[in-house]
């Protein structure tokens, strides 16, 4: 995810569990230490949501982006990012992480970072439901209820 020429951006979605935890400021100054990208270009998820963020960062010329937030932040970037072509990689910043637990292991950010610095893009086959892409399965029992519980307390 680091060769020379790649242009980084980085959204982060403040709400998420884990970056809420760490702080934002704490997670960017990680992926620009990690990656060595001081021109890292950064953009919040606002009330626009995720999507829109990842616009702006692919407006303003980034090739590669990485998602500090949960697995709801990751699937609504991942969906744009296939229309655009652009190669992301979603950060363990949520509460539960499944997306990024099922793509790095268990590590923590450093740990995922880490990796990062290394690692080369590639390419996932996506599946569709009702022609849009699925990227994580359905999750069920106490896990789903207490996701469930969270957000509704979250959201108030």
């Amino acid at each position: 995810m680091a060769p020379r020429g790649r242009h980084f951006g980085l959204i982060v979605n403040e709400r998420s569990g884990r970056v809420a935890e760490l702080g934002a400021a704490a997670v960017v100054d990680a992926v620009k230490t990690a990656l060595s990208a001081g021109d890292l270009r950064v953009e919040t998820v606002d009330e626009q949501g995720p999507a829109a963020a990842f616009d702006r960062l692919v407006a303003g010329g980034v090739d590669a982006v990485l998602i500090a937030g949960g697995d709801g932040t990751a699937r609504a970037v991942a969906q744009r990012a296939i229309e655009a072509d652009v190669a992301i990689a979603p950060l363990p910043g949520g509460t539960m992480n499944l997306l990024a637990r099922r793509l790095y292991g268990d590590g923590d950010l450093a740990a995922v970072l880490a990796r990062l610095v290394d690692a080369r893009a590639g390419t996932f086959p996506v599946g569709l439901v009702d022609a849009e892409p699925f990227f994580l399965s359905v999750m069920f029992g106490s896990a789903y209820a207490l996701a469930t519980a969270r957000e509704s307390a979250r959201d108030g």
